[in-house]
Order: structure tokens, then sequence, then C-alpha cells
């Protein structure tokens, strides 16, 4: 009899631990857009404006509805290197980020989460040196 009751409440206090467990672990999924800043620097951390970023999708598919950019987005950095306003995307992502000003070049990727701003910073470097990021 007192192993039956043993039993009946270890099973009780399991189930209820399994329950919680599966109650805790549900997550809401994010909504919303999402938004990626993008940062342009040199090699000492200084700000670089007038920076040419380019987004793009990696890949033959594009995520981008606009057909007249091809899934190629195209902006500069003000003074503070930042893009003069983020970028907004819909869906998640990862989207490869090229940098370019005068002879010097720049690469790095972001992941864009919904409801969520990505923040990518890309660091200028001459070209031809192996460390651009860039492939």
């Amino acid at each position: 009899m007192l192993k039956q009751v043993n039993y009946r409440i270890l099973s009780a206090a399991a189930l209820l631990v399994g329950l919680a467990g599966l109650v805790a672990s549900c997550e809401k999924p994010r909504t919303g857009p999402g938004y990626v800043a993008v940062r342009v620097i040199n090699e000492d951390s200084v700000a670089i404006q007038n920076a040419w970023i380019h987004l793009s999708v990696p890949g033959t598919g594009t995520l981008f509805s606009n057909p007249n950019t091809a899934g190629y987005y195209y902006k500069k950095s003000d003074v503070s290197g930042w893009t003069d306003s983020p970028w907004k995307y819909e869906r998640e992502a990862y989207l490869d980020i090229e940098s370019t000003k005068g002879a010097y070049r720049g690469c790095s990727f972001v992941h864009i989460v919904p409801g969520d701003t990505a923040v990518a910073y890309v660091i200028l470097r001459p070209y031809g040196d192996p460390n651009t990021g860039c492939l």
C-alpha cells in the first residue's frame, strides 16, 4: 500500500515537472520588422563618412521584393560612420555587407531577426589586403 502511494506521488510530481518545463520552454515568436544598422570604420576605429554600403543576399535567391534593385541595396555612411537610417526587413535573413570608399574595401555579414535591430561594423582596409573579410 505504501509503495503504491509513493509511486502515485512520484508519478504526479514527474508529470507536474514535465508540464512546467513544457510551458516554461515555449517561446513566443518575434513579430514586427527587423532593422539593420551598419557603421563603417577604419583599422583605428575612426568613423568613415560617405562610404558606399551595399547589402545583398548571398546565393541566387532574393528576399527583396523590389524587382528594380535585383536584390541589392546601397546607402552612404554619414559623418559618424553609421547609415543615415537603418534598413528594414520583414523576415529573418542573413545578408552580406560590402563597403567601399576610394581604394578601400571591407566586408561583413549580418543576421536579421524580426522585432530586433542588428548592428554590423565594417572595417575598411586597402584593396588587396587579405584581412578585408571579402572573398
